[in-house]
């Protein structure tokens, strides 16, 4: 499991997202975009590429566990 933030030095967390579902040997891997930007086009687009799940900050940390939880075993 990867958790990205959408605010990173470099390269934002939606481009590493869609690098990651590019790769064929990473596709599968669950994403979970844990960001302070909580708008609905940033949703909207993790989820276009793919991530697994959106939480927004400040967040619940029993709840991420319990989110990460569900999504680890779906697979």
């Amino acid at each position: 499991m990867i958790l990205l933030d959408i605010l990173m030095p470099d390269t934002t967390g939606l481009e590493v997202l869609d690098r990651l579902r590019s790769l064929a040997h990473r596709r599968a891997v669950p994403v979970v975009i844990l960001t302070a930007k909580g708008q609905d086009a940033d949703r909207d687009q993790a989820f276009n590429l793919g991530a697994d799940d959106f939480v927004t900050k400040p967040f619940s940390p029993k709840k991420l566990l319990a989110r990460i939880d569900q999504i680890l075993d779906r697979g």
